[in-house]
């Protein structure tokens, strides 16, 4: 653009330069072939879902042809698949840490942000599977402190402290009898500790 502009200058001051006219006749094609580059490199970023990268590089293009409302369109809706990217993220998240409720409404979220996103429609359903499994589960999760303990004893779990776990789990099954997430929580430590069933 900045060649562009200092051709179309000595133009002004002589119509009839004609390396002038020459250099702003290439100026014009390097632009374009460097728009059809950029605007291949932003589609590549798309399909591996470099939603940031691909949006900054239409903004780039932008930035040198304003005229393109379909890019404009098109930044547009990656900011939105941005955002709801994000509620996915953490979506995922929770469902990892079984705060199912807390996936769901991320995914519903998502989906308020982009209808067709189809990683959020897959998962909001497998968490309202999950929550309808385990519905007492929600018992669990509306007490912040129980829930707090619950989540701790799944981290003492993976970090492979299992007598730690085991203590949390039993502390919590004392509270929620029945519960069955806390139940075969408790015997799967209990079975890797040797303890047998409850």
């Amino acid at each position: 653009a900045e060649a562009y502009a200092r051709f179309s200058e000595v133009l002004k001051l002589d119509w009839n330069h004609p390396r002038a006219y020459e250099l702003i006749q290439q100026a014009r094609y390097e632009r374009d072939l460097a728009f059809l580059r950029w605007e291949g490199d932003a589609r590549s970023a798309e399909s591996r879902r470099d939603l940031s990268t691909a949006k900054w590089i239409y903004e780039r293009i932008l930035g040198e042809d304003s005229t393109r409302e379909d890019l404009r369109d098109r930044v547009r809706r990656l900011g939105r698949q941005r955002d709801a990217a994000d509620f996915v993220r953490m979506g995922m998240e929770n469902f990892i840490a079984d705060d199912f409720v807390g996936a769901q409404l991320d995914f519903e979220q998502a989906l308020a942000i982009s209808p067709k996103d189809t990683l959020a429609i897959q998962y909001r359903e497998r968490t309202r599977q999950k929550i309808a499994a385990s519905g007492t589960l929600a018992a669990v999760q509306a007490d912040a402190n129980s829930w707090s303990r619950y989540l701790d004893a799944l981290r003492k779990l993976r970090e492979g402290d299992l007598a730690t776990a085991e203590i949390l789990w039993a502390e919590l099954l004392v509270q929620y009898p029945g519960n069955e997430n806390i139940q075969s929580n408790l015997e799967q430590v209990r079975r890797r500790l040797g303890h047998g069933s409850p």
